[in-house]
């Protein structure tokens, strides 16, 4: 499977500053991309301590959560 990026995108998975900016419409791919990032730090970086929220548990059952299984690796979680 190949996955396209946008070039806000693809910006914000190479970059390697602490804290980025993701914003774009909705609909634009930001928390498939955040999943991507956190996914590959995860992978590369074994041990690191990292986490992934939202502002309300309904956002997070609604949006993240979903995107997180359907992209995450089967046994990773």
């Amino acid at each position: 499977m190949t996955i396209r990026w946008n070039p806000v995108q693809g910006r914000f998975l190479q970059s390697t500053e602490r804290f980025v900016d993701l914003e774009g419409a909705l609909r634009s791919g930001k928390t498939k991309a955040l999943v991507w990032k956190f996914l590959n730090a995860c992978l590369n970086l074994p041990g690191i301590r990292t986490y992934l929220a939202r502002y309300t548990q309904d956002s997070l059952d609604a949006q993240l959560k979903p995107i997180f299984y359907d992209e995450a690796p089967r046994g990773i979680f």
